[in-house]
């Protein structure tokens, strides 16, 4: 468990929820957490599409 993420650790970041500290974030910002090149998958449609890899 952690209580933060650490940036350029992740192989894919996953938004599953639409918190607002996520929508401040743009997709940009959430795809900092991810290595240089992680997928962006935006299950709530949180972010515009051409800015994610993939929405569910």
């Amino acid at each position: 468990m952690t209580s933060a993420p650490a940036a350029g650790q992740y192989d894919a970041v996953v938004l599953a929820v639409a918190h607002d500290q996520y929508r401040s974030l743009g997709p940009e910002g959430a795809r900092r957490y991810g290595r240089g090149n992680a997928l962006l998958y935006d299950i709530k449609s949180l972010y515009p599409r051409d800015a994610v890899d993939a929405r569910l």
